[in-house]
C-alpha cells in the first residue's frame, strides 16, 4: 500500500495530509458554486428564481454558508439538471443554447 501511494504522490494523484506523524492521503475537494455562480451559470437567473427554484422545484440547497455566501456541489447541481422534465425550459440546455432560444 504505502509503495502504491508513494507512485501516486510523485504522479501527482493524491495530495496527503500529515496525522500524528504518519501520511495520509487526502481526497481531492469536490467542486463547490456560489449563488452568484450558479445564477450565472444558468445564464444570469436573478436571486428570486433561484430562491423559487430551491422552494418549488427541489434545486439543491447550499452545503454550507461563509459570510452568508452559500456553497452547493457541482455534482449536486448536475444532478438536479438531469431530473429536469423535458419539458421544462433549462432541461438538458447549456448556457448558449438558452441565449439562441430567447433572441
Amino acid at each position: 500500500m504505502r509503495r502504491n501511494v508513494a507512485k501516486a504522490v510523485r504522479r501527482g494523484d493524491v495530495k496527503l495530509v500529515s496525522y500524528r506523524g504518519t501520511a495520509v492521503p487526502m481526497a481531492a475537494p469536490e467542486p463547490l458554486a456560489t449563488d452568484l455562480t450558479i445564477r450565472e451559470h444558468f445564464q444570469g437567473i436573478s436571486a428570486a428564481t433561484l430562491r423559487r427554484w430551491r422552494a418549488d422545484r427541489g434545486f439543491p440547497a447550499p452545503e454550507f454558508y461563509v459570510d452568508r455566501r452559500g456553497f452547493t456541489q457541482w455534482s449536486k447541481i448536475e444532478a438536479w439538471k438531469k431530473t429536469q422534465s423535458a419539458t421544462s425550459p433549462i432541461a438538458g440546455r447549456q448556457v448558449g443554447d438558452i441565449a439562441a432560444h430567447a433572441s
